[in-house]
């Protein structure tokens, strides 16, 4: 008899991983971004389109529409160990990883650390890295986006009202008289 929990690893804004890297690294390198998650990708991109990012083009589930039960994506269970295998190969050329709570990271960081000397940030959780309180963190991630995309898109609408409107040769909210 198997018994399965609730008990889920809280997922975290882009923000989180990104603010653990120094600026310099931020505006100068690239990121390699290691996701199963394809909300993460776009959230990258949306959020931080000043960063150059690398992610390999593959099938990922969206949040936690791939479940417990599905942990292949693609369908392919071979195409699945080439993308591990290749994610091992390229990360042995980075020197900088930020990670959450999780097997394969301990996994990607030892094949970092066979070729150099890496710096390792994990993101720290409040409580257990697995645990039923995270069941809703998917949920409040997309709150937390949603209100993020209301402030940015409310202070852009702001400035651009606050512009003076000018047209070369022609004149607003004056009266032409002839």
């Amino acid at each position: 008899v198997v018994l399965h929990t609730r008990s889920s690893r809280k997922y975290f804004p882009v923000s989180d991983y990104v603010e653990m890297l120094p600026v310099e690294r931020r505006q100068n390198d690239t990121v390699f971004l290691l996701t199963d998650d394809a909300n993460a990708i776009d959230e990258a991109l949306e959020f931080f389109p000043d960063i150059r990012w690398f992610f390999l083009n593959r099938t990922r589930h969206r949040g936690t529409s791939g479940g417990w039960e599905n942990q292949t994506p693609s369908k392919d269970p071979k195409q699945e160990v080439i993308l591990i295998l290749s994610t091992f190969r390229m990360v042995q050329r980075c020197d900088y990883l930020v990670h959450g709570s999780s097997g394969f990271s301990d996994f990607v960081f030892a094949e970092m650390e066979e070729k150099r000397k890496v710096v390792r940030k994990t993101i720290q959780t409040k409580g257990p890295a697995f645990s039923a309180a995270n069941a809703d963190s998917h949920i409040k991630l997309e709150q937390y986006l949603n209100e993020t995309r209301a402030a940015r898109n409310s202070e852009g609408r702001r400035r651009l009202l606050s512009m003076p409107l000018k047209l070369e040769g022609v004149e607003f909210g004056a009266q032409r008289h002839t």
